[in-house]
């Protein structure tokens, strides 16, 4: 629930931001902009400045910017008439390039807010969940073959270099490999202490576009929490506890 909350304001703060970027323009274009409204439905809140009726509606997704004469294209061609009647201020009495501007701002503003977010994000840093560079063969428990067994590969392996870039996480293993379906890529495994060089070709994957080889990153069995009244409390697993064997 908390993730649909979030999800609508974030989709709520884009809208009003689109429908920003088409207030301001309109007004510098001469346009009058009859109402502008946070949200969706009866209003709950409004005042009026400089001819636009500023609102705060009940249903918080998205919002609008009703500018004065933006339907007469509309009511000109259910009406069968070849001429649009305007008035100062009307939507369509503006030049074409102003109306095209006015309609340009919002996606533009949308765009700006974007390279901004990740602008930051990428200033103040994120953290990313991976695994390290040891992989597992997905031929190891499905029956088909995969590029990594056929080329191979062993569970265990750790893959520290693809083309001469080095890898350090399966992440790495991933991003590199993903974009190279179809190419022949010279992986540096290591393998019990021996350094390897091994080719495989990623296969491509039909449905994604991106390229695969079949591992799957190496996770050590340890229990790392135990819910309360669970089984796993009951038979008396603890949290650090490493899983060996399962039915012998």
């Amino acid at each position: 629930m908390i993730n649909v909350i979030i999800g609508l304001l974030g989709l709520g703060l884009v809208v009003f931001l689109h429908e920003l970027g088409h207030l301001i323009a309109a007004k510098k274009m001469g346009v009058t902009v009859e109402a502008f409204s946070v949200g969706w439905g009866p209003k709950i809140w409004s005042f009026e400045r400089g001819g636009t009726d500023y609102r705060i509606s009940w249903l918080p997704i998205g919002g609008y910017c009703k500018m004065k004469g933006e339907r007469a294209l509309l009511k000109a061609w259910q009406e069968k008439t070849s001429t649009i009647e305007v008035e100062p201020g009307d939507f369509y009495a503006a030049r074409p390039w102003q109306r095209i501007v006015v309609l340009f701002a919002g996606p533009a503003i949308n765009y700006l807010f974007a390279v901004l977010v990740f602008a930051a994000i990428a200033l103040v840093g994120y953290t990313v969940y991976t695994y390290e560079n040891r992989i597992v063969l997905a031929a190891d428990y499905y029956d088909h073959s995969t590029p990594a067994a056929e080329a191979g590969l062993l569970t265990g392996d750790r893959i520290v270099g693809i083309d001469d870039t080095p890898v350090e996480t399966f992440r790495d293993i991933q991003t590199i490999v993903s974009r190279n379906a179809g190419n022949r890529l010279l992986f540096t495994v290591n393998r019990n202490g021996r350094t390897l060089e091994i080719p495989i070709e990623p296969a491509l994957v039909t449905e994604s576009g991106a390229g695969q080889i079949g591992v799957f990153p190496w996770v050590d069995p340890v229990v790392a929490q135990v819910g309360e009244e669970s089984a796993a409390e009951i038979a008396g697993l603890l949290p650090g506890d490493r899983i060996v064997a399962v039915n012998g």
